[in-house]
This record gives structure tokens, C-alpha cells and sequence, in this order.
């Protein structure tokens, strides 16, 4: 979801379906993934977790560069936020690896300004609790899904762009 689009109210919630993250330093950057069916393949033109990347480098002048490589479990494009998911883990992963190396110290407040640069639900993300989204993702509320809820998930393995979908409404 991009910053400029009006999320109105939307609740959220954390499901067990991850993906991993590794990351090292390295002296280029790369990127890898494990075989996927092709629904989860990373289009190196959209990668969140190499933008988020970029924009941890711009915001700290940390210039490292890092080999990465992507366990994905999430389908691309199925509206479950694995993209958003994926460059709010990075930004913490970076965060605890450039705090072990600096005296001044990245605050996770400092993540959600980096965040909601990639997408209105990165902070959100960074949070990874039960949330209710309002206005442009920027107004977060903690909420409780009961342990009764189930939810059915269903991937007809069509692309939608969560920003498209969203700009319908708009």
C-alpha cells in the first residue's frame, strides 16, 4: 500500500504463515530465493526487502552492502502483506545489526518513519500484533482478535495489488 492512499478503518491480524529472512554482510549486494511455484517468486523490480534496504542506507548513511536470501512461504500478490511483512522484518534486522556496530542507536520509532516510505502498512508490521488501521496507516490502535475467529484463506493464485484495490475505493 503506498503513503498516499486513505486506508480508512481496517483491522489486522498476524497469521503463523511466515517468511525468512537471512542476512549477511557482504561485499555486493545479492539476493536469492528458495524454488517457489511461481506466485512467490520476488520480481527483482519490486523487491521491498532491497528498498527497504535503500531506504535504511539513506536514512543512516550506513553503506553496507548485504546478501540476502529469502526463505518465502507468503504468495505474492494474495493481499496477506508478506511484501510489507518482509521489509519491516529487514528494517529491524538492519536495525539490530548497524545498533551493534554504532554508539547512536536507531531508535523503533525511527523504523516507522523508514517504513511508511515503502507502504502504509509497514508500520503496521513492525508491530506484528493485532491492529486497527486508520487514515493513511499512520493511525494505529491495538485490538484483540478472539481465539475463537478462524479464517479461511483462499489463493486463487490471481496478482492483486494491494494499492490497486485500495485506490477503488479512494
Amino acid at each position: 500500500m503506498g503513503s498516499e492512499m486513505c486506508i480508512r478503518d481496517s483491522d489486522i491480524c498476524f497469521l503463523e504463515l511466515t517468511d525468512k529472512i537471512y542476512i549477511k554482510k557482504s561485499n555486493k549486494d545479492l539476493f536469492n530465493q528458495n524454488k517457489t511455484p511461481n506466485n512467490f517468486n520476488i520480481n527483482p523490480k519490486d523487491n521491498l526487502i532491497f528498498k527497504a534496504i535503500d531506504q535504511f542506507r539513506n536514512f543512516t548513511k550506513w553503506n553496507i552492502k548485504f546478501d540476502v536470501y529469502l526463505d518465502k512461504n507468503i504468495p505474492i500478490g494474495a493481499g496477506l502483506g508478506g511484501g510489507s511483512a518482509d521489509a519491516a522484518s529487514t528494517l529491524i534486522l538492519l536495525r539490530n545489526l548497524y545498533n551493534k556496530e554504532h554508539n547512536n542507536k536507531i531508535e523503533v520509532s525511527t523504523l516507522y518513519k523508514i517504513g511508511i516510505n515503502l507502504g502504509s502498512d509497514v508500520p503496521a508490521c513492525l508491530h506484528s500484533k493485532d491492529l486497527r488501521l486508520g487514515g493513511y496507516g499512520n493511525k494505529i490502535t491495538r485490538t484483540k482478535v478472539m481465539n475463537n475467529d478462524y479464517f479461511l484463506l483462499i489463493n486463487p493464485k490471481i496478482n492483486l495489488s494491494t494499492r490497486e484495490v485500495f485506490q477503488q475505493y479512494d
